[in-house]
């Protein structure tokens, strides 16, 4: 049950205003029609065109607007309200009664309930019926006889407030408006569901060509007593009319996404982006806490549901924003990032199973097999290699003779003997102790064979941590010989002439 007053201008509260009694809505229909009018807002009258009396079980009105006569003992106001008791709010909710005097035309006093003199005002006057906005001013008292007005209404009349004018032009100017209001507060009240749709539907559209016609000021004031009213109305609002309302709003945002175009999209998010990083500035280390842990459940949920595909873009989206935030971080930033990683690391390892942490351990093998292989890498320089330096000193010769030979073309036999010294030293390079003459192809199939045993002594711990290259070139438009031995490919040998 809600704590505050529904009494328009009302803030009385159950934890502030200790020496007030506070009484719910009565479930009957009429009555809490009555009480709905006198509160003076909108928006209740609203709730029970739709709803009726149900929407009000947990509303209550505080005793500051009864009269002593309304309770059942005034001394002693927690034993209740009188039977069809009402309340009263401003002045604009009271009933009045323009009594016709010729000697004080001033002088508007409240009628009394007096049966005769109700009959004879009555018989003189024309009633209106209509909502309590559109009353006109009173006095701020009641006659406490005037308790039961359901009684002296006419079984025509079927709302509490009433107002007799002086003459009968005044209820012929506002009989119609009244009237109207009336009749679609009633019908709005006994209407189906599909009926207040249809109805919603056409109210909608009014409304959109009204906010398209409207200025900015009339846009701003609208916007305003918008938001006044549903703030008023979420701090008054039960847990299921909160689930309803956030359930209707996610509804319609999600249709709006779905119609947006791709310049709607990006606005829509970086406006969504500004507002959470404000939200994240004035939140405090518990509202904090609670939304890493509202974030953590979130992202858990969209992986469980998530595609291959969608892994591995959140994967790859995931490694792009941690190497930013690794290249702009600080020392003591980065210590700090290694210490979680590490507490991180250990709480996987307790919670994990016998094949998570073979699989584990696999990857921590193949990954230091890799740090192996390219710190070795950085270590041998394939241009201070002693094959490399011998096989330039020998090209430095060989030119050197050449050109004391006035640059002369080689014959076949040198042509020979310079591949055979390549093969010997290409041989001594990859550990080949043999000394037998290799041809083209020969020195191809002997490289596959060496590969091959290399392969064969491989273990689980080393088992990328195998790879022999070498190059050789000649300086000279005669041989070009490439040859390299890995674990993944064959070698290949390219002869260029």
């Amino acid at each position: 049950m809600e704590s505050i007053c529904s009494m328009v201008d009302c803030y009385n509260s159950v934890n502030t205003v200790i020496s007030h009694q506070f009484f719910p809505f009565p479930k009957d229909f009429d009555l809490c029609m009555q009480w709905v009018q006198n509160c003076g807002r909108v928006e209740l009258f609203e709730d029970f065109a739709y709803g009726g009396a149900q929407p009000f079980v947990n509303k209550v009105i505080c005793s500051e607007h009864f009269y002593e006569s309304d309770f059942i003992d005034p001394s002693c106001i927690l034993k209740g309200l009188k039977q069809g008791a009402i309340p009263v709010g401003n002045e604009s909710n009271l009933i009045v009664i323009k009594k016709e005097s010729k000697d004080d035309p001033a002088e508007n006093n409240v009628a009394t309930c007096d049966d005769n003199d109700f009959m004879k005002t009555k018989e003189e006057c024309n009633f209106i019926q209509g909502e309590s906005e559109e009353l006109a001013d009173t006095n701020s008292t009641r006659d406490p006889g005037c308790n039961d007005l359901e009684e002296t209404l006419s079984e025509d009349s079927c709302l509490p407030l009433l107002i007799v004018l002086n003459d009968k032009s005044d209820c012929n100017s506002n009989s119609t408006k009244s009237q109207r209001a009336f009749q679609a507060a009633w019908k709005r009240a006994l209407e189906s569901v599909e009926e207040r749709e249809a109805r919603n539907r056409t109210n909608a559209l009014r409304n959109a060509f009204k906010r398209a016609n409207e200025t900015e000021e009339q846009r701003k004031a609208r916007n305003s007593a918008n938001a006044s009213r549903n703030a008023h109305r979420r701090a008054n609002e039960s847990n299921n009319q909160r689930k309803d309302r956030l359930y209707k709003n996610a509804v319609r945002a999600a249709l709006r996404r779905s119609l947006e175009s791709e310049f709607e999209q990006q606005e829509r998010r970086r406006k969504n982006a500004l507002r959470a990083a404000f939200r994240r500035s004035a939140e405090t280390e518990e509202q904090k806490t609670q939304r890493r842990l509202k974030d953590k459940l979130r992202s858990a949920e969209r992986r469980k549901k998530e595609s291959e595909l969608q892994s591995k873009i959140r994967r790859y989206n995931d490694a792009v924003r941690a190497a930013f935030r690794r290249n702009n971080e600080t020392e003591e930033q980065r210590q700090q990032r290694r210490m979680y990683d590490v507490i991180r690391a250990a709480r996987r390892r307790s919670n994990e199973n016998l094949e998570q942490r073979m699989k584990r351990l696999k990857a921590d093998r193949e990954r230091a097999a890799k740090r192996r292989l390219l710190k070795k890498l950085d270590i041998i320089n394939i241009q201070n290699s002693p094959f490399s330096s011998e096989f330039d000193s020998y090209t430095d010769d060989l030119n050197l003779k050449y050109e004391n030979e006035n640059n002369s073309t080689c014959s076949d036999d040198e042509l020979h003997q310079m591949c055979n010294e390549s093969d010997d030293n290409c041989n001594k390079s990859n550990g080949f102790n043999d000394n037998t003459d290799y041809t083209h192809n020969s020195f191809n199939e002997s490289l596959k064979h060496n590969y091959s045993n290399l392969s064969d002594i491989n273990n689980e711990d080393t088992m990328n941590d195998n790879l022999i290259s070498s190059n050789v070139s000649l300086n000279s438009n005669t041989i070009n010989v490439q040859c390299s031995a890995s674990k993944l490919s064959a070698p290949e040998v390219v002869w260029c002439t």
